[in-house]
């Protein structure tokens, strides 16, 4: 029996087209695919300049300029289909930013209009020990020490559908002070 067991990121679907977006990636060259979205339950044929893979949570992103889209956005491997090398112009869109993706969030969908913020938090004496020991953002503090090991703790990051859904499964025993929103 394996004495360190380790999670396998191969078993999530699409993992097997990594290899392709990363070299896509470093050889710039565009990649046709198919993807599906879950929020719309629909397949859509795509043109992906891509620039970067990341990965958060075990789960692989691919990241780049979308022909169909005019601008950069996120797909998730575990949603593409058939990707496939295309022989043509690379499209290096100069607004992006790869310190964005990989510094200032907390996770890889970033909520539309929000821009980067201090976001402060309280946690219960049991999830405090948990974000004391493993940080969520590399910008994470501790602004408050309160009795019976309440922590409040302070992190700068743009707003993402993951850090929301992050705080909601965690909310009986953490609360957002600010910002209000």
């Amino acid at each position: 029996y394996p004495v360190i067991d380790i999670e396998r990121p191969s078993a999530h679907r699409g993992f097997k087209y990594f290899d392709v977006f990363a070299d896509a990636a470093q050889n710039r060259n565009p990649v046709s695919f198919i993807h599906y979205s879950y929020d719309k339950r629909k397949f859509r044929a795509v043109i992906l300049h891509a620039y970067m893979l990341k990965e958060f949570h075990n789960w692989w992103y691919v990241i780049g300029y979308s022909e169909n889209h005019k601008e950069i956005r996120v797909f998730g491997i575990d949603r593409i289909y058939d990707p496939v090398i295309l022989n043509r112009k690379f499209v290096e869109d100069k607004s992006f930013n790869a310190e964005f993706f990989s510094k200032d969030l907390y996770g890889v969908l970033p909520l539309r209009g929000r821009k980067k913020q201090q976001i402060d938090f309280r946690v219960n004496a049991k999830l405090s020990n948990y974000f004391q020991a493993n940080p969520i953002h590399h910008s994470q503090q501790i602004i408050k020490y309160h009795e019976y090991g309440t922590i409040d703790f302070r992190i700068e990051v743009t707003p993402t559908f993951e850090l929301l859904n992050d705080f909601f499964m965690n909310s009986t025993q953490l609360v957002v002070l600010k910002p209000s929103w």
